[in-house]
């Protein structure tokens, strides 16, 4: 092999590593979720209409331990927050599986796994979010609650202000002290009334 040679074969295999490079950018690029939401807002106490169902947040709670039938399951030097909400599917069944708290830039993710929140079609099912927090860093909590999708695209995401401001936060605070707070991971499921 010519030294002319040798040279091209070295330049044609840099650029096929290159090309290598730029195709695998592309296919994480595209493999990345979607940050595009339809978001709804609404706030604790009225419906929020997303992917043909109605979801409700009934009640917000606080605390420093949680309980399931009565027994502690886990405590925390922070404050968790336990959002109950209500999935209601008049018309078609209706799923929601992402879920977290916003308070500004700072986010929580779920605490226990949400799994599905699931709706058959004239049903509605209850369950309660659990979110561990920094007690510091809750002002303007807004619950985000979203169905995660496969193929990516814009998608509705529901914004629900849960009435902790920065006026009351202190209350909230002083609410969760050693309070043990009984939940429903997946709650109860019942035909609308």
């Amino acid at each position: 092999m010519s030294m002319s040679q040798n040279g091209r074969a070295k330049i044609v295999s840099v650029l096929v590593a290159f090309a290598c490079v730029v195709i695998a950018a592309i296919g994480l690029k595209v493999s990345e979720p979607a940050e595009d939401f339809d978001d709804i807002n609404g706030t604790i106490g009225r419906p929020v209409r997303i992917n043909g169902a109605d979801l409700l947040v009934t009640r917000v709670q606080t605390g420093t331990r949680i309980a399931h039938r009565g027994e502690v399951a886990a405590t925390t030097a922070g404050m968790f927050v336990v959002v109950r909400v209500v999935l209601r599917a008049p018309d078609q069944s209706a799923a929601l599986s992402g879920a977290e708290l916003a308070s500004g830039k700072r986010v929580y993710a779920s605490y226990t796994s949400l799994g599905s929140l699931r709706a058959e079609a004239g049903f509605e099912q209850q369950a309660d979010l659990v979110f561990e927090v920094d007690p510091a860093r809750i002002d303007d909590l807004t619950l985000r609650i979203w169905q995660r999708e496969i193929v990516h695209g814009i998608s509705q995401r529901a914004l629900v202000t849960l009435g902790i401001t920065r006026s009351n936060a202190e209350q909230w605070r002083t609410g969760a002290a050693d309070r043990t707070l009984d939940t429903e991971e997946y709650g109860s499921s019942r035909a609308i009334p």
